[in-house]
């Protein structure tokens, strides 16, 4: 009986314990405003499109923080709370909702959400009488969240967007004493709350950001974006043994030595062809100009024989009519003093 009544006792003490934790996180007056409050900027878990934005971010944001020192921290909840994760940025790439100056070239007129006092309403109003009064609803601290139309900074892109905004909370006069702390403390939760009431006039703003750093993916997100690239593993090991360097050495040697010889080789082969077919070249010509001399020759030793035809037939006929002529001159001559002697 004893022990049914102590663990019934039990039993109901961890109901109470748990039902009292459950209203401590879903009841309380100060943990239920910022639950209300953060519901468009917090999710359980964020949907593709709002984790591939992230890590986008993320990467530029330490890229900017390696290079400028201005926290990404700082960076990615402003972004996340002012874009709502990179799907509604201001304008086409204005992702911190910056409003427009001298500096930017680029811009657009954009409605967006404030916060103010009754008396910044009332002054408002008062400043422009031509306008339509604005109105609001009661926000926290006794302010009013209106909806107005305002010019807003654009850009060309995500990175330039945020370029702009790191060198804004760095150089602008507002944002002086807010940086000179960063720059002392390092907390970059500890520079929103500096900001507060300068940069946003929403009183939940910094419970928003914190809240957005506080988050799994953006803890996980910044932790990747920040951790150093490392090499990819290698196919052989880094440290060989002396004896497989020396081989490796070799083989590579051989190889080399192969692929020269292989090469100047070919630069052989192709000049003896060039030779060679230079060779047969010079043959053929020279089998042309000796035919070409044979047909002289032949042709000089035919005239040659026709002049020494011509030539023996003229000393011939020379020689028979030296002959027969001088002896019939002789037979006269002998006939006419045979004359004589008879007269």
């Amino acid at each position: 009986m004893k022990r049914t009544l102590r663990a019934g006792l039990v039993s109901l003490g961890g109901i109470l314990v748990a039902a009292t934790g459950i209203w401590a996180v879903f009841f309380s007056p100060s943990l239920g405003d910022v639950q209300t409050t953060l519901s468009a900027t917090i999710q359980a878990s964020l949907n593709p499109a709002h984790q591939k934005n992230l890590e986008e971010i993320t990467q530029i944001a330490v890229k900017i923080e390696n290079e400028t020192g201005f926290p990404a921290e700082a960076m990615v909840a402003q972004w996340a709370i002012e874009s709502e994760w990179g799907e509604r940025p201001a304008c086409r790439q204005n992702y911190f909702g910056i409003k427009r100056s001298s500096r930017n070239k680029l811009g657009c007129t954009a409605r967006t959400s404030e916060v103010l006092s009754a008396h910044q309403v009332e002054q408002w109003n008062r400043l422009h009488p031509d306008a339509p009064p604005i109105r609001g609803q009661p926000a926290g601290s006794g302010g009013m969240r209106v909806e107005t139309s305002q010019q807003f900074a654009d850009y060309r892109t995500l990175e330039e967007s945020c370029r702009d905004y790191a060198w804004m909370i760095q150089n602008a006069p507002p944002y002086g004493v807010a940086w000179a702390r960063y720059t002392a403390t390092k907390d970059p939760k500890r520079l929103l709350a500096e900001l507060a009431g300068i940069y946003w006039s929403d009183p939940d703003y910094v419970k928003k950001a914190n809240a957005v750093l506080n988050q799994t993916e953006v803890v996980d997100a910044l932790a990747t974006a920040r951790a150093p690239s490392l090499p990819s593993t290698p196919k052989f090991p880094r440290a060989l043994p002396p004896v497989v360097l020396t081989g490796a050495a070799v083989a590579i040697g051989n190889i080399v030595l192969a692929v020269v010889v292989f090469i100047v080789k070919q630069q052989i082969r192709v000049r003896q062809a060039g030779e060679e077919a230079k060779h047969i070249s010079y043959l053929s010509k020279l089998d042309d100009l000796g035919a070409k001399i044979e047909l002289a020759r032949a042709e000089f030793h035919n005239e040659l024989a026709e002049a020494e035809n011509r030539f023996y037939q003229r000393i011939n006929g020379n020689y028979v009519r030296k002959e027969v002529c001088g002896e019939l001159f002789t037979r006269v001559e002998q006939l006419e003093s045979k004359v004589d002697e008879l007269e």
